[in-house]
């Protein structure tokens, strides 16, 4: 699993290809964006969509990426390349296929200039998992007459009391921590602890034996 994400990450010239088995990998963005299309020839007629790869706009200040060197804006030219390819595609796409209802969720523009300081330092991510939950769940609310309207056709309703209780709480503390992800707030990490045989990839056991537990008890590998 470590290799995959590894390869996933691997754009020449910062990162090499990851050889696994017989063959090289690289990041899946260097082909394209999203699979949504395979979805769609596979019949989905609902798709949801999180695009991070997006630049930041650096709104009224000149010479803003140009300031910050090589690297940063090798970073941003790929982001660039690769949403306006993915916005492309998705137009023409939904152009062919009126049938199909399709939700992109991207990076709020705050949000995208703390994404993309350094994309292999995690240690924001709290922050980003904050910024990340409000803002997607605002604009859930404001698509909300028309997700409810998709979900009904499939059987399914649109319920965010338990995300909202989430977002009042991230709005108001001022330290962030993983639990209060949670709407109950009781998450417990044990390690130590084999997953369950069928969260096992490739009958192989994972990097870190670590189980995530939630409040109603269900687990996750971490």
């Amino acid at each position: 699993m470590s290799r995959a994400i590894q390869a996933s990450l691997s754009i020449n010239p910062a990162f090499a290809s990851v050889r696994i088995g017989e063959r090289y990998y690289v990041d899946g963005a260097v082909t394209r964006t999203s699979n949504f299309t395979e979805a769609i020839r596979k019949g989905a007629d609902l798709i949801i969509v999180l695009d991070p790869l997006v630049p930041y706009v650096s709104k009224g200040i000149a010479g803003f990426a140009n300031r910050r060197g090589l690297l940063y804006n090798a970073d941003q030219d790929i982001r660039t390349a690769s949403y306006t390819r993915f916005e492309t595609t998705r137009q023409w796409v939904l152009r062919q296929h009126p049938e199909v209802s399709m939700y992109t969720f991207l990076p709020a523009n705050r949000l995208r200039k703390v994404l993309s300081v350094n994309p292999m330092d995690h240690r924001p991510y709290l922050a980003i998992w904050r910024g990340a939950y409000l803002s997607t769940l605002q604009r859930i609310h404001l698509l909300r007459h028309r997700m409810c309207g998709d979900l009904a056709t499939h059987g399914l309703s649109l319920d965010t009391s338990r995300a909202d209780a989430v977002a009042a709480r991230l709005e108001t503390t001022t330290a962030v921590k993983f639990a209060d992800f949670f709407p109950d707030q009781k998450v417990v990490v044990v390690p130590g602890m084999k997953p369950a045989r069928a969260l096992r990839l490739a009958a192989r056991n994972p990097d870190e034996d670590v189980v995530c537990r939630c409040a109603e008890g269900t687990t996750a590998v971490a």
